[in-house]
């Protein structure tokens, strides 16, 4: 707070100290001013440059006191004042400001000199002001400093909310010319007008008649109202002029305004005779009734939309017809697997009906050892019609559910083409039908990817093709390369036979499931109608191509067309020349794994009559504990079922691939299990089994498997003395 007091005695040292004339008056006026004004106030004596405080409030510069009586050199006082309060990024600007020669030359002009600088006090900027003043013939300045942080805050204050105004006035001056850019681009006729004062003005007129001749007016202003009612009057179709008038009226214009920026609608007008449809455009620009309206012919969109709409139309349509094409598909598919219930209800039973008939009457027959031969045979045979009904259908089902796993591993061509004809052949022959093979060219017979699928299809077209023959008829077969890209080859394989063909219609559906035609005579043909949608699917996930070519009484010819990977391994470069040696599992001791008690009694007999010692085990956890407690190389093989109680076969191969043992790793562990599909065998092979056996179990095989893995490892047991 400023003391009158020391204000008071301020001023009359100064008046003792410079006489008391009317010149010193003004003197004492700009003190008194200064000392209202400013926190520090200084006289100077122009010549001697010396210094007497007048008045110091807050920060005090270094030995300087709050005496007037004291005087300081002004120099001094200055840069002292300079270098501690001053702000390091102004100092240089102050000390030439406030230096007494620049001061003196200021005041020389002026009645006064100021200036503004920064200062840092605790580390935050403040703004301040000095300010010097010399009356006239007087040798003596008045300086004053003052705070002006809130000055600054004031203006800057200030500063902010301009440049905001200014902001939004440039913000609306940009929408008001990007909607005028629209309205120029897309409409023909543009108006600006005040829906206030009712002017008007033409920013665009595209139309072919002329309102500044109408009203005789240069400036293109004309009233709005007028405008409006010429424009209905000659534009707008009769039907549309009361409705488009109303809308568009000022009052009309300023109600619907008032709550929304823009404004639209639509009419029609008679353009020479002819009808077109417009849109009008009303656009708000501010809040003084100023807005903007463009006009423009909307035939075009509307042609647009009606045309989209068509499109829409025709899709629903189409989308519809899908719907009913499914729905007759779908109840095809169910009246098909009905049908095939019924069927597979006939087809299961017949051979089951026949296995037990023949072993009834092979238990009344006697000694009469080829009549118990015979039910054997047809024993067998009937199982064997059982078991194909079994596969294709759980072939079909695992192909539907989108569940394929094609093997990527390497093969023979030729070899499985061989394997393949054998069987087929076989059954050929039983029903007195020859295969003719014409051409089976494969240069690349070394190929990668999933043989078990190609024996597949190639086994479920000939199957077929040898079922639906003539009697006596034959069946042709091509196998060739049919393109080679260095990398992949695509084996062409082609059957034709020479049996009852089919219609023109039924091809439409064959490879749908459960398809047969002339379902009537199946007891003749059988089958379950699966075999070709089996193929197909098998094709498509292969990435091949299928076709077929049929006529009614003539034959049928299919033509598969399917990609392989070429093995370009090396081969051994001294190759074992192979033996052919009868298989043999005699001496051998074989661990079975096996928790059906009829299956184990039937691999105990097997294994018994070829001369083999059999260890058994109820399920995989007490297969992996007789092994364990067995000597290293004690056992010869495992069979190993693969779904068992407590542990499973593959979680006790993988225990016993796993066990510190020298004879863990390569004890050939073969799978035994009704599970046959490709993923099944992969699955036993990542869990460290050496082969794969599906059930219902073959002898033979099964005896070729055992002695084939135990030769390879008693190659690397030890020698026993």
């Amino acid at each position: 707070m400023n003391d009158p007091k020391q204000n008071t005695s301020a001023a009359q040292n100064i008046a003792q100290d410079a006489g008391q004339d009317e010149e010193l008056k003004e003197l004492l006026a700009i003190f008194g001013a200064l000392s209202n004004a400013y926190s520090n106030v200084y006289l100077i004596h122009a010549k001697s440059e010396k210094v007497k405080v007048l008045k110091l409030n807050g920060y005090v510069t270094t030995g300087v006191q709050k005496n007037s009586d004291i005087l300081y050199d002004y120099s001094t006082l200055q840069k002292q004042y300079v270098s501690e309060r001053v702000h390091p990024d102004d100092r240089d600007a102050m000390n030439e400001a406030i230096e007494l020669t620049r001061v003196k030359s200021e005041l020389k002009t002026e009645a006064e000199y100021s200036g503004n600088y920064r200062v840092l006090e605790n580390g935050e900027v403040h703004y301040y002001q000095f300010k010097y003043v010399r009356p006239e013939n007087i040798d003596y300045i008045v300086a004053g400093f003052q705070n002006t942080d809130d000055i600054v805050a004031r203006h800057l204050e200030q500063e902010r909310k301009r440049h905001e105004l200014e902001e939004a006035h440039q913000r609306e001056l940009e929408e008001q010319l990007a909607i005028f850019d629209v309205l120029s681009r897309n409409y023909r006729n543009v108006y600006k007008a005040n829906i206030n004062d009712g002017s008007s003005e033409i920013l665009k007129l595209s139309d072919d008649y002329d309102l500044e001749k109408l009203f005789e007016l240069k400036n293109r202003v004309f009233p709005y109202e007028s405008v409006l009612d010429f424009w209905i009057t000659n534009r707008v179709h009769p039907e549309d002029k009361e409705r488009v008038k109303k809308q568009l009226s000022a009052e009309n214009l300023r109600k619907v305004l008032s709550s929304q920026d823009e404004y639209t609608g639509t009419y029609r007008s008679l353009d020479n005779g002819t009808m077109r449809n417009y849109q009008f455009f009303v656009a708000k620009m501010d809040d003084e009734g100023t807005v903007i309206a463009g006009f423009r012919i909307i035939d075009d969109i509307i042609e647009e939309h009606l045309e989209q709409e068509r499109e829409q139309r025709e899709k629903e349509e189409a989308y519809q017809r899908k719907l009913i094409a499914a729905k007759q598909d779908a109840e095809r598919a169910n009246r098909a697997k009905t049908d095939f219930l019924l069927r597979m209800s006939h087809d299961i039973r017949t051979p089951l009906n026949g296995i037990m008939d023949m072993l009834d009457i092979a238990e009344r027959c006697g000694d009469d050892i080829l009549k118990r031969d015979d039910c054997r045979m047809k024993i067998k045979e009937s199982a064997q019609v059982l078991l194909e009904i079994i596969n294709e259908v759980l072939d079909m089902n695992k192909l539907e559910s989108g569940k394929v796993t094609l093997e990527h591993v390497p093969f023979d061509m030729v070899e499985v083409s061989r394997t393949t004809y054998n069987v087929i052949a076989k059954q050929a022959e039983k029903h007195g039908i020859e295969i003719v093979q014409l051409n089976c060219s494969t240069p690349h017979r070394k190929l990668i990817g999933s043989p078990v699928h190609y024996k597949r299809i190639v086994t479920n077209v000939l199957s077929n093709a040898i079922k639906y023959n003539k009697e006596n008829g034959k069946i042709y077969i091509t196998c060739r390369e049919l393109s080679c890209n260095g990398d992949t080859v695509t084996i062409q394989f082609i059957c034709r036979d020479t049996g009852i063909g089919m219609s023109e219609e039924f091809l439409q559906h064959l490879f749908d499931p459960f398809s047969q035609e002339n379902e009537a005579p199946r007891s003749e043909y059988g089958g379950t109608g699966l075999g070709m949608s089996i193929v197909k699917n098998i094709v498509d996930a292969m990435g091949g191509t299928l076709s077929v070519e049929s006529e009614k009484g003539i034959g049928t010819t299919f033509e598969v067309a399917v990609p392989f990977e070429i093995d370009k391994s090396e081969p051994a470069d001294n190759p074992t020349p192979e033996t052919k040696e009868e298989a043999s599992i005699k001496g051998l001791k074989i661990l079975v794994a096996e928790d059906n008690g009829l299956n184990m009694e039937i691999n105990e007999f097997l294994l018994g009559e070829e001369g083999a010692q059999v260890v058994k085990a109820s399920n995989g956890q007490e297969a992996v504990k007789v092994f364990l407690e067995s000597e290293p190389f004690e056992i010869d093989a495992i069979l190993m079922d693969i779904m068992m109680p407590k542990m499973s076969g593959l979680d006790a191969t993988r225990e016993i691939r796993r066990a510190k043992r020298p004879d863990a790793a390569k004890v050939p562990i073969i799978a035994m299990t009704a599970s046959a599909f490709a993923e099944d065998r992969i699955a036993a092979k990542e869990a460290g089994m050496n082969d794969h056996l599906a059930k219902p179990l073959e002898s033979r095989l099964v005896i070729q498997t055992i002695s084939k893995c135990a030769s390879a490892y008693r190659a690397i047991k030890p020698k026993t003395s």
